[in-house]
C-alpha cells in the first residue's frame, strides 16, 4: 500500500474514535520503513480525537527518529488538539517551532 492508503485507513479509524485500530495500521506502515509525514499527521489527529494528548506529543517528538520532518499540518494539528483540550501551556512550545518551520 502507498502512504496515502495507510493515511486514509488511519484517518478513517481515528475519525470514529478507534485509536487502537489506527495504531495497528500505523504500525503496519512502520514495518515497511517508508513513512511519510501523512501517516504521522493523521495519527496525531487520531490521538487528539481519542483525547490521548500525551501520545500525540510523543509521536510528534519522535518524528525525527523516523527521518520524517514535521510540516505546517503536523504543527497545526498538534497545536489545535492541545488548545481545544484546554492545554495551551503544552501547545506553546510547538507554536514557536511552527513559526520557524514556515
Amino acid at each position: 500500500m502507498t502512504s496515502e492508503c495507510y493515511s486514509a485507513n488511519i484517518d478513517a479509524y481515528g475519525e470514529h474514535g478507534h485509536t487502537l485500530e489506527a495504531e495497528k495500521v500505523f504500525n503496519c506502515s512502520e514495518e515497511r520503513n517508508m513513512f511519510s509525514v501523512l501517516e504521522f499527521n493523521v495519527m496525531i489527529k487520531a490521538y487528539g480525537i481519542g483525547k490521548l494528548y500525551e501520545k500525540a506529543c510523543q509521536l510528534f517528538n519522535n518524528m525525527e527518529k523516523y527521518r520524517v520532518v514535521a510540516d505546517k499540518c503536523s504543527y497545526g494539528s498538534l497545536i489545535q488538539i492541545l488548545a481545544s483540550a484546554d492545554k495551551p501551556h503544552i501547545a506553546k512550545p510547538y507554536d514557536a517551532g511552527a513559526k520557524t518551520s514556515e
